[in-house]
């Protein structure tokens, strides 16, 4: 049984989006197939089409939030249709662009969809943005994996501040400004 009809990778940036493509098709073997699309009218496309090649989704929040009755040439029955299928949207850089308008108008198009938020800078209660918090938007932090994992993990090259910066201070210049 297909648990999952469509999984779309939600990126805030074109670039981003380009470059997450192309990653995401190097992994993939000769029964995936990872789609990119070119317009919004693609994208509907393929959000509607039962070929098994359309099954994973590279797009930009903005093509996917213009998946909405009225825009274009939507209809409402079409984005009921689309509303029924069974889509999880995998949201990059969850802390930018996804607090305003256009994730509201996604989750409004798909209600029932999963949603899972990824970021490395999480909006917390300090730094809320529009009242809401990552935790707020998306719910609970499934897993953390910091900057020390990351260069434990060799994932990440480990720096050190110290090293490369080298500064010269004249003593003038700090009794100039007493």
């Amino acid at each position: 049984i297909k648990l999952i009809d469509t999984v779309v990778f939600l990126m805030d940036r074109i670039e981003l989006g380009t470059q997450s493509l192309l990653e995401y098709r190097s992994f993939a073997d000769d029964a995936d197939d990872v789609q990119g699309t070119e317009n919004t009218d693609v994208l509907k496309a393929k959000l509607a089409s039962i070929d098994p090649k359309d099954t994973l989704i590279v797009t930009s929040i903005q093509k996917m939030s213009n998946i909405k009755a009225g825009e274009g040439h939507i209809t409402e029955e079409e984005v009921k249709k689309l509303a029924g299928k069974r889509i999880v949207f995998i949201i990059d850089e969850c802390h930018r662009s996804t607090f305003g308008e256009m994730l509201q108008d996604i989750r409004h198009s798909f209600p029932n969809a999963l949603y899972f938020g990824f970021t490395g800078t999480p909006i917390h209660e300090e730094n809320r943005k529009k009242g809401s918090t990552t935790s707020m938007v998306f719910g609970d932090c499934l897993h953390r994996y910091s900057i020390a994992d990351g260069i434990r993990d060799g994932n990440v090259l480990g720096f050190d501040p110290s090293k490369g910066i080298s500064l010269t201070i004249d003593p003038k210049v700090l009794d100039d400004t007493r």
